[in-house]
C-alpha cells in the first residue's frame, strides 16, 4: 500500500494516493514501529500537499514519535522541519522550534539531504520576526548547502534576492 501511494504521489495524482490509512494499519497491527514511522510521514507529506495543513500538522509529531521510540532521530527530524515549514507558511514562526537541532544532527551523522530547507526555514523564520541580520545566515548557508549536494533550487535563487537587497541597505 505504501509503494502504491508513494508512486501515485510522485505521479501527481495525490487525490488517487489512499492506501496510506490500510497500510498504517496493518503496521500498528504488526508492531513495525519503523514502517509506522514512514507511513505516519507520508501521510503528513500527502495532506501538506492536498493543504490539509491541520492534518499534516497531525501526522507529523506521530510520525516524528514514531521514529523516536527505536532511536531514529535521523528520520524524526524530518517532522521537526516539516512541521516548521507549514508553521511558518501560517506565518506562526513563535512556535517554530528545533531546527538547528536537527540540522546540526544531520550533519553530524553524514545526512545532508535535507539541510539546506531546514536552513531556509530557520532564515524564513528571522524574515517574519523583522530581523533581516538574522535571515541573511541561514540563506548563505543553505546555498552552499545545496551546491554540496550538487542541487540547486528556486528557493535559493528566492534567498540570493533577499541576501543582495540586504546587502544594499
Amino acid at each position: 500500500y505504501t509503494v502504491a501511494d508513494l508512486a501515485l504521489l510522485d505521479l501527481g495524482r495525490a487525490d488517487e494516493a489512499t492506501h496510506l490509512p490500510q497500510a498504517l494499519a496493518i503496521w500498528e497491527q504488526l508492531g513495525n514501529v519503523k514502517d509506522k514511522a514512514t507511513v505516519l510521514t507520508v501521510l503528513g507529506a500527502t495532506a501538506y500537499w492536498k493543504g490539509e495543513w491541520d492534518a499534516a500538522l497531525d501526522y507529523f509529531p506521530r510520525g516524528s514519535d514514531a521514529c523516536t521510540r527505536p532511536g531514529d532521530l535521523v528520520s524524526a527530524g524530518y517532522g521537526t522541519s516539516n512541521i516548521a515549514d507549514i508553521l511558518l507558511d501560517q506565518g506562526r514562526p513563535d512556535e517554530v522550534v528545533g531546527l538547528r537541532d536537527v540540522i546540526d544532527l544531520w550533519r553530524s551523522v553524514g545526512h545532508p539531504g535535507p539541510v539546506p530547507a531546514a536552513l531556509r526555514n530557520l532564515g524564513r523564520r528571522a524574515l517574519q520576526h523583522g530581523d533581516m541580520t538574522k535571515a541573511r545566515d541561514p540563506f548563505e548557508e543553505a546555498r552552499w548547502a545545496d551546491e554540496d549536494i550538487g542541487a540547486g533550487t528556486v528557493e535559493d535563487d528566492a534567498c540570493r534576492v533577499v541576501i543582495s537587497e540586504y546587502s544594499r541597505e
